[in-house]
This record gives C-alpha cells, sequence and structure tokens, in this order.
C-alpha cells in the first residue's frame, strides 16, 4: 500500500481508513525485522490517522486496537511509561467499542492484557500486573478451542504469569501453545524462548535441574531452523548458549559455538540502521553479548577468539556514537 494510493482513497473515510490501516501495518512489519530509521514512528503516526479518521465504532475499535499494539511496542522498545499509558488508553478504547459477544473480543482483551503487562514490566505497579493477567484470562475464556490465535493468547498469559512469580503455571501455558503451533510456524521460536525462560526460572525456584532438559530441548528446537525475526533469533542463540553453560556444570566453553552464531548474527542486524529513539534499546539488550561470547572462548582457550569478540562489542558502541554525533562535535 504506497501513499499514493492513500491519497487517491482520500474522499471516501472507510477506504482512506483502511489504506492508513494497511500502510501502518506494513511500517510495522518492516520495523519488526529490520529496525530500520523511523519505521516505528511511521507506522505510530499513519495508524494514528487511520484511527482518526470517521468510521463507525466497530471499525474505529478495529484502527485502535492496531495503533495501541503499535504503541506497546514503542513502550518497550523506549522503556517509557508515556507510549505506555497511551497504549493501555488505546486499548481500552478498543475494547469499550467491542461488543461481549464479537469474534475480536478475545484479541482486544489480549491485547489489553499485553499492554498492561508492558506497563507492569516499565513501573512495576502490581495493580497492572494483576489486571493484565485477568484481561489475559478472560481473553482465553471467550476463545475457542480451534481459533488460530489461541497459542498466542496463551502464551501471553504465561508471560504474565511468570512476572507474578507463577513459574509452573507460565510453563504449562507455553506447552499448551506450543502443542497448537505446527513446526515451522513462525510463532513458534518466540513461544519457545517464553517456555526456556519459565522453565530456567522454576529449576531456580525449585531446586530441579532435570527441568532443564525440556528447556535444552525446546531451544535446540529454535535454533536449528530458519524462523524468527533476527531479534529473536538472537536471544535463542543466547538462551541456547546459556543452557548449554548450565547443563555442563558452569563450563563456558561449551556455549561457545552457540554464542559466537548469535554475535555475528547481531553485528550484521541488531544495530544496523537502528532508529536514534530505539538505539538505547538494542545496545542495552546485547550489551553484554560480546562479553559473555569473549568469556566462553577464554575459557576454550581460544585467546584470539575473545579478542575479536570484544573488538565487535567495543566497534559496535563506537559506530553507535559516529551515527549520533554532528560533524561539529566530531571535529571539537
Amino acid at each position: 500500500m504506497s501513499a499514493k494510493a492513500v491519497d487517491e482513497a482520500g474522499k471516501h473515510p472507510l477506504r482512506r481508513a483502511a489504506a492508513l490501516s494497511v500502510l501502518g501495518s506494513a511500517l510495522h512489519t518492516r520495523y519488526l525485522w529490520t529496525a530500520a530509521g523511523s519505521d516505528l514512528q511511521d507506522a505510530i503516526d499513519t495508524l494514528q490517522a487511520a484511527a482518526d479518521t470517521p468510521t463507525g465504532p466497530v471499525d474505529r475499535a478495529d484502527r485502535l486496537s492496531n495503533l495501541g499494539n503499535v504503541l506497546r511496542l514503542r513502550a518497550v522498545r523506549g522503556r517509557s511509561t508515556e507510549a505506555a499509558d497511551a497504549a493501555v488508553r488505546t486499548l481500552q478504547e478498543a475494547d469499550r467499542l467491542t461488543a461481549p459477544d464479537s469474534a475480536a473480543k478475545a484479541g482486544r482483551l489480549s491485547n489489553l492484557g499485553s499492554a498492561l503487562l508492558t506497563r507492569a514490566e516499565i513501573t512495576e505497579d502490581p495493580a497492572d500486573l494483576e489486571a493484565a493477567v485477568h484481561a489475559l484470562t478472560h481473553a482465553l475464556s471467550v476463545t475457542a478451542a480451534d481459533s488460530a490465535h489461541r497459542a498466542h493468547y496463551l502464551s501471553n498469559l504465561g508471560n504474565a504469569m511468570l512476572r507474578q512469580g507463577r513459574a509452573g503455571e507460565a510453563a504449562a501455558n507455553h506447552r499448551a501453545a506450543l502443542a497448537l503451533l505446527p513446526p515451522g510456524h513462525p510463532d513458534r521460536i518466540t513461544v519457545q524462548g517464553n517456555l526456556v525462560t519459565a522453565l530456567i526460572a522454576e529449576a531456580e525456584k525449585t531446586g530441579d535441574e532435570s527441568i532443564l532438559g525440556e528447556a535444552t530441548a525446546a531451544i535446540d528446537e529454535a535454533v536449528s531452523g530458519p524462523d524468527g525475526s533476527p531479534h529473536d533469533r538472537v536471544l535463542a542463540l543466547w538462551r541456547h548458549a546459556d543452557l548449554l553453560v548450565r547443563r555442563s556444570g558452569g563450563n563456558a566453553a561449551a556455549g561457545l559455538q552457540s554464542m559466537l552464531r548469535a554475535t555475528e548474527l547481531a553485528e550484521r542486524v541488531a544495530f544496523t540502521g537502528v532508529a536514534p529513539t530505539d538505539r538505547q534499546y538494542a545496545l542495552s539488550r546485547f550489551a553484554t553479548l560480546a562479553e559473555d561470547a569473549a568469556a566462553a572462548a577464554l575459557t576454550a582457550g581460544r585467546l584470539g577468539t575473545a579478542i575479536e569478540q570484544l573488538e565487535l562489542g567495543r566497534g559496535v558502541g563506537w559506530r553507535e556514537q559516529l551515527r549520533t554525533r554532528t560533524g561539529a562535535q566530531l571535529s571539537s
């Protein structure tokens, strides 16, 4: 959907709102895969314009839902309370405009629950966390057993439960979600990562290290295929390395190959073209990646590889500084 197509639909509110919504969703998707330039802000602006276009309540709820989801992503990437508040308000309005018996009700509730969970993670407000679990549980209760969205809702609820310290229940939800996703499904890598996080928390809580066997099997599958966004794949490889180290009794060398794969991928995709508002998120998310890889290389007796990894991490940080400084600053 091009800007020209949006302009051509301008005289027809429904067509214009639909065109803007498609364009905004496309920008959102491109951002998820590339983190390039200003795609996220452009998606927010476009979806806000779609939501502001006069339409009926059903259509407006759809537009608000799309906008709220992208605002939530902005809150995650920027650790922004303001964006989280905007996401919650927007998704509450979308839910209010959705009839209780609407087929869209479960999705509205799940989106709202996710936004509340994001705000709870930023502000550490237990009321938001409780409200998130309530909304996500309600979403599942009105979702058909054969719904294509059920796996997504189950995993969202699992994430909220883990935040409440309910690791066993969280893992059960992620298992149920995985059972609904066939091999090759693009969402499997995300749910597998969620399951691994819950299983590690359960093992630490109970002292039962045998739980890590299931976690290792899940992450082995996640890193063996090509599915998932670049960020998801980097995180999966990092988790894989961590589990190999844990299961080897703390031998950092056991995770070396997975760490090297993770840093190679991060070097190619995690930082290149990242929008200024997201640089802090990207850099903080992977801040210790190269250090962990260097530690694994040292343990394996590969001094040269360790130095290469440290230089890689330093080089990425330096390139980001160069991108954000003006010519005057560089010459001063």
